[in-house]
């Protein structure tokens, strides 16, 4: 291990010493970098492994996340609370929720949608390693996911918005509940960090856009990029106009805040390849709202066009269903109809529209993981940039899907705009 790592390797077990688990035993902590530079926009991972020093027992994997060695990068981190909020997450929230679950005898939904977290705080997140130690793996960016796997991947997030609704009413409310659990609800989206380090890379995945429908000359095109030329300068705004609060809505639940492709894990039969578990991960941009925000930003992410498309309808639905039956198992039923869900869907989409298009729709995604995070004299959006003008140039087949599937992808907004036909 380099200096760094046995700084942080020592870190890890005085924290590690605190969980009950591990009160006790005798063991040492090594650490090694994940790998992964760009594939995290808040923090720096690395992997862990503790080797008990008695004979027998068999060595724990970890799962480690931290802030960058970016101090620039980190004021963005601090400002949005992001390990503030992951903290209260998982070391508050949590044992609130196992113990609620237990008193409705459905312990089991906290241990098949969370992963096990040893230990949280401001600074340090550490996880087991669900790679290593269940065999879980990330759904390919690029590809993104298929019918089944936004099912799983719906359920899941119902399942959550269902348990948190329950919560908030066992404590009386949000005013209560949040007063309790600190930040959970702090809208980092309203700070000048986020709109510092998200207006470009909103607006680069604008130009990204028109510069591969330029390439790629075809039905739709030009009326596509008249409409993205209008938007520029906007897309913020319009993000925000997603995330206002709003007393009327029918239903608030606690977001996850960042539900797409990077932060879940699924795990597959190796022999059938059916999807046996599904895991929602990375709780640092939560936020209490509407839980279409999720949904909508979930499904222009990590979905693929083609499914989204053809499923829309049979999405919510599905959705819909489990958040009724989880909620009604939990005796605070929900019983939202699908009409509301949809209606609660139009007004509130383009956050994960534009977020979608900035970086699912156009190569975002497929250069992230060249983006350092731990570059001090080169900005993430900046580097994002260069990169994604460098794959256009290299990809031009690649390059026409993503230009088909804008067209498409506009043709998508203008259906779900409520003030489309006024603008």
């Amino acid at each position: 291990m380099d200096p760094l790592q046995e700084k942080l390797a020592d870190r890890c077990k005085q924290v590690l010493l605190l969980h009950p688990d591990l009160k006790n035993k005798n063991f040492d902590v090594i650490v090694q970098s994940s790998g992964s530079n760009g594939d995290g926009m808040v923090s720096q991972t690395h992997n862990g492994t503790i080797k008990f020093k008695s004979g027998g027992i068999k060595p724990l994997q970890l799962f480690i996340k931290t802030k960058t060695t970016n101090e620039v990068h980190n004021v963005m981190v601090d400002g949005i609370k992001a390990f503030e909020k992951e903290a209260v997450f998982y070391m508050q929230y949590l044992s609130a929720v196992r113990s609620f679950l237990q008193s409705k005898l459905e312990e089991e939904l906290i241990d098949n949608i969370y992963p096990k977290c040893y230990y949280a705080d401001e600074t340090i997140t550490i996880f087991e390693n669900l790679v290593v130690e269940q065999g879980y793996a990330l759904i390919d960016k690029e590809v993104q996911q298929d019918l089944e796997e936004a099912k799983t991947a719906l359920m899941t997030l119902a399942q959550h918005h269902a348990i948190s609704f329950a919560l908030i009413k066992e404590h009386k409310g949000a005013k209560t509940f949040f007063k309790k659990f600190k930040n959970l609800d702090f809208e980092c989206y309203h700070t000048e960090e986020a709109r510092g380090g998200l207006t470009p890379l909103l607006e680069n995945g604008i130009n990204a856009c028109i510069t591969i429908l330029e390439k790629n000359p075809g039905d739709g095109v030009e009326e596509t990029i008249q409409s993205l030329e209008g938007m520029k300068g906007k897309t913020f705004d319009m993000v925000l106009e997603s995330l206002e609060a709003d007393p009327n809505d029918i239903l608030q639940v606690l977001n996850h805040g960042d539900y797409y492709n990077n932060n879940m894990m699924f795990l597959k039969n190796q022999e059938t390849n059916e999807i046996i578990g599904h895991k929602a991960l990375d709780f640092q941009l939560t936020r209490y709202i509407s839980p279409v925000v999720d949904i909508s930003y979930y499904i222009f992410t990590s979905v693929k066009p083609e499914i989204r498309r053809a499923h829309f309808e049979e999405l919510l639905e599905w959705y819909l269903e489990q958040l009724n039956s989880t909620s009604a198992s939990l005796n605070y039923p929900i019983d939202m109809s699908y009409e509301d869900l949809f209606q609660a869907f139009r007004k509130r989409f383009k956050f994960g529209f534009w977020v979608g298009l900035a970086l699912s729709a156009v190569p975002g995604y497929a250069v992230f993981k060249d983006v350092d995070t731990t570059d001090e004299k080169v900005g993430m959006v900046e580097q994002l940039e260069k990169a994604m003008l460098k794959w256009i140039e290299k990809n031009p087949v690649k390059v026409g899907e993503m230009a088909r599937n804008l067209v498409k992808l506009l043709d998508e907004f203008k259906k779900f705009d409520i003030h489309y036909k006024t603008t």
